[in-house]
């Protein structure tokens, strides 16, 4: 279990390759085909003098000195199934979704005939199988198990430099993740299941002094939400599909004349124009990677501290309880998993983001919030 660019990949390779040149047979098994593809292209550069045959299509290379090398993609968990393996090497270990029905139902199986080995290698994404596999490592009952932990910067080529600007620019629990190997609570959602529990409850029936609006893209839904002085959930639309006039209306008149930040992204720009003449106090906000860490991050917050207070409507708990992050290329990307949807959490982070921006009473104090700005939401 180790920090991002440790060399990971780059160890596994090397013990799968040691396997094939001694004749035994090795299986590599990722998360997704970008990387089976760019460990199968870079072994095969590697050990190009002594291969005897390859397939891309198949997924396999095979040595002149009767060994072999499997490429496998864990999308389906029965992959490697009726094979067997000296090695097998889980790459991404973290990031496989199916991780203990692959492992136990179909890897597990294939190292039988031959007592062969496994390496589970990855960066955590929170206390998932990978974690309890690590746990069990620990466990000194367990001697057929061994676990490591390795920081980023155990690795000597990663410039100290670097971390210490990605510490200094990230959550503390995203940094310890991604560049130290610990596991984040959660699964890596932001708000904490917990949280999100604790801060669920009726809807109010108080009005609305801001609201936050998702416009629906190609399959998406368009979400309004509006919270009231204290921070709750009093109003809560949600509609798929229909002409961009039926929306801009319905959206204005639940709106009216309240404060509200209008998701203005893409599509939703000239809509947002339409929605701003029927809601003088609709103010557009346009969602970059930076805006969305940021009103995000404000979110979490809100739910770390229980600020914020929900309606039990079990698709916005869904999405909320679905909500993760994903960090590559230096930066932090929040969104859902998969193909699932996000226009909810959007709609209510939008909405926090203008509660910030308006006097507001705190539901548990009664303490004015200080966070007024001028202009429109003054």
């Amino acid at each position: 279990m180790c920090g991002r660019r440790f060399g990971k990949t780059v160890f596994v390779s090397s013990e799968l390759a040691d396997v094939a040149i001694d004749g035994g047979i090795g299986a590599y098994f990722a998360p997704t085909y970008k990387l089976t593809a760019d460990v199968y292209r870079k072994l095969l550069s590697t050990l190009y003098p002594v291969v005897s045959r390859s397939d891309k299509t198949e997924g396999r290379i095979e040595l002149i000195t009767g060994g072999a090398i499997d490429f496998w993609t864990l999308d389906h968990p029965d992959a490697g199934r009726s094979r067997y393996y000296d090695l097998a090497a889980i790459d991404e270990a973290g990031l496989v979704r199916h991780l203990e029905d692959a492992w136990n139902g179909a890897i597990r199986p294939t190292l039988a005939d031959r007592k062969g080995r496994a390496w589970f290698v990855g960066s955590p994404k929170g206390r998932g199988y990978f974690h309890k596999l690590f746990m069990r490592g620990q466990d000194e009952s367990r001697p057929d198990w061994r676990s490591w932990r390795f920081r980023t910067i155990d690795n000597p080529a990663i410039s100290s430099s670097e971390v210490a600007d990605a510490k200094r620019d990230m959550p503390p629990d995203v940094f310890a993740q991604e560049f130290e190997g610990v596991p984040a609570d959660d699964q890596g959602n932001p708000f904490g299941m917990e949280n999100i529990r604790a801060c669920t409850g009726e809807m109010s029936t108080k009005p609305p002094v801001v609201f936050g609006v998702d416009l629906a893209r190609s399959v998406d839904w368009t979400v309004v939400i509006g919270l009231d002085e204290g921070g709750a959930i009093c109003r809560f639309y949600r509609v798929q599909g229909g002409s961009w006039g039926a929306i801009q209306e319905d959206v204005a008149a639940i709106v009216g004349d309240t404060p509200c930040l209008v998701d203005q992204t893409g599509v939703g720009s000239p809509l947002m124009e339409q929605i701003a003449r029927a809601c003088p106090r609709a103010e557009g906000f346009t969602f970059t990677n930076q805006s969305k860490q940021q009103i995000m991050e404000g979110l979490q917050f809100a739910f770390h501290r229980r600020e914020i207070r929900i309606t039990d409507d079990p698709v916005l708990i869904g999405e909320l309880e679905g909500f993760g992050y994903e960090y590559r290329a230096g930066r932090i990307y929040f969104g859902a998993e998969g193909t699932d949807h996000d226009d909810c959490v959007c709609a209510l982070a939008l909405a926090w983001h203008a509660l910030d921006r308006v006097p507001r009473i705190d539901p548990g104090f009664l303490v004015p919030n200080n966070l007024t700005r001028p202009g429109m939401f003054g």
